[in-house]
């Protein structure tokens, strides 16, 4: 045989010439066998897209491709959204960059968070972006509290919230403290009103 691929359409095409035969011969089950196979992994591997899998799970069913005895074009399809989530990744890194010297605005960065989404894959640095954003609109409420006057119930549920992020950076433990400091300025004040009111 040369060193051409088999592709799919060639060996069902075999298939299909086998039926016309009608001669019983081993290869037309090993074919039949093989084709089965062949179309039992395609179909996992939609179910695969459909359900949002992780990246080691197609890495499985693009080994499991590659041992068919047929060149998969689905593997080229899960092999591009490996890259396409490579993309989506380094494009990530460099929007927190950004962010870290000149603020995204917060729209920019759920619409960059909606393009992984639509990826169907699901990866762990997704997780990292929706928490940094969750921190990034912490920041600017807790922002907002230290330069107005505000409730101190609405001060408090804030640093509940800053506490409860599950990225914590610099900026955040800053905020929160000065936050905090802010909360008991208003604790000595009530104290000392309470001299007033009694």
């Amino acid at each position: 045989g040369s060193d051409e691929p088999v592709t799919l359409d060639f060996i069902e095409s075999l298939q299909e010439e086998a039926k016309k035969a009608h001669v019983m011969m081993p290869e037309i089950e090993y074919l039949n066998e093989t084709l089965d196979s062949i179309q039992d992994w395609r179909a996992r591997v939609e179910k695969a897209l459909e359900m949002r899998l992780t990246w080691e799970d197609y890495e499985l069913l693009i080994e499991e491709g590659k041992e068919m005895p047929v060149e998969m074009p689905d593997i080229h399809r899960l092999e591009e959204i490996r890259d396409a989530v490579d993309v989506w990744v380094a494009n990530m890194r460099d929007v927190m960059k950004t962010n870290h010297d000149q603020k995204v605005p917060l729209k920019k960065l759920r619409e960059f968070l909606a393009e992984g989404y639509a990826l169907p894959i699901t990866f762990p640095e997704i997780r990292e972006m929706a928490d940094y954003i969750q921190n990034f609109q912490l920041e600017d409420v807790a922002i907002k509290c230290m330069s107005t006057c505000v409730r101190e119930e609405d001060v408090r549920e804030v640093m509940d919230a800053m506490d409860r992020v599950s990225v914590a950076n610099q900026s955040t433990a800053d905020l929160s403290a000065r936050l905090k400091a802010k909360l008991d300025a208003a604790d000595a004040w009530r104290a000392r009103a309470s001299a007033f009111s009694s």
